[in-house]
């Protein structure tokens, strides 16, 4: 039930987020409040996208693609960044996370505390991924990320080609209204008008604001989190698969529950739901601090640590408020170290 409330609701906000976007200039109150929220409701709708539609396929396989493109179709150009394709790639990243085929891999080129100040605006973000992910380092994560399509079999893979026509209909269509900034637009504001039975105000270039309004704060959004993801993360202990971050109602609510601690547990079962996180969390962050996870308390000293002092991403941190012992590797008949089973549904 939660599962459905929650699929109906984020796109519902998102829209209601973009309308209001539409029809406020940026020299508005409403304008400057709603900007960071359609940041936050772009990242939301990708996130749970990323849950229902890509690991637990909740409402089955073609209920949970329908699903999906509802989902995605709260935010302008979404479905470009968050499809099929995205779901292949992500499963070969939880499969093969800080792999050479991870496809998420190019991550740690951002290495710079500069470079991470820059991609906080989603437009720089978008445009400088994109060059990392064609590095001849990152090159072979394509490659497994085609084998995997093939391996996925040709219903998902016509799913794929047909998200590709919506994708390219959709992209005409954002091109179309962003170009044409008098008569489209004021058809647009009409059509509006009509299905509220009230009059919406006509502003400047209502498609190419909203558009690049939850582009440029998705990268806020992202960055966040990105550092409570995987920045801080030993990859030699197995109890450390995230950023071990002790997240709280908001900071769950700004991340879809996807963040921080709740990402250990993600890595670990991929298919644990939103409304047993809590409880699953609650079970999980003593014992990876235990065995030498150090869980970060502090929000502000840990986006300090990745975006001014600039801390590898992708490996452990200074230990600061590390209350376990020091991972070891077990030796011995008993050294078999317990995992939890990383599930693709």
């Amino acid at each position: 039930m939660l599962c459905c409330l929650q699929t109906l609701v984020y796109p519902l906000v998102a829209w209601a987020i973009s309308f209001g976007i539409w029809t406020h200039a940026v020299d508005t109150l409403a304008y400057w409040v709603l900007a960071p929220l359609s940041g936050w409701a772009f990242l939301s709708c990708g996130l749970w996208y990323h849950d229902v539609c890509g690991h637990r396929c909740a409402f089955g396989k073609w209920g949970s693609w329908f699903a999906g493109l509802w989902i995605v179709s709260g935010c302008p150009m979404l479905i470009k960044e968050i499809n099929l394709t995205f779901v292949a790639k992500h499963r070969i990243h939880h499969r093969h996370t800080f792999e050479a085929t991870d496809p998420v891999l190019f991550r740690n080129g951002l290495d710079t505390s500069l470079q991470r100040v820059l991609c906080l605006n989603g437009l720089y973000r978008h445009r400088h991924f994109a060059k990392l992910a064609y590095l001849p380092a990152f090159a072979r994560s394509w490659v497994a990320l085609e084998e995997y399509l093939v391996e996925l079999g040709p219903d998902y893979n016509f799913k794929v080609k047909l998200e590709g026509a919506i994708i390219k209909l959709v992209s005409a269509g954002w091109l179309l209204l962003c170009a044409n900034g008098g008569a489209v637009n004021q058809w647009a504001n009409a059509a509006l008008s009509a299905s509220i039975g009230g009059d919406v105000p006509a502003t400047a270039a209502p498609a190419l604001r909203t558009l690049l309004t939850a582009v440029s704060w998705f990268g806020v959004f992202d960055t966040i989190r990105y550092a409570l993801e995987h920045a801080d993360q030993d990859q030699d202990n197995p109890f450390s698969q995230a950023t071990l971050y002790e997240t709280g109602f908001w900071s769950r609510l700004a991340t879809t529950w996807d963040s921080g601690d709740c990402h250990n547990v993600h890595h670990a079962w991929t298919d644990v739901p939103v409304y047993r996180m809590a409880e699953a969390v609650a079970l999980v962050n003593p014992v990876a601090v235990r065995h030498g996870v150090a869980l970060r308390t502090g929000f502000w000293r840990l986006m300090f640590n990745y975006l001014c002092v600039g801390h590898p991403h992708g490996n452990a941190w200074p230990a600061e408020g590390r209350t376990g012992e020091p991972w070891a590797e077990p030796q011995g008949e008993r050294a078999a170290v317990p995992t939890a089973a990383k599930k693709d549904v």
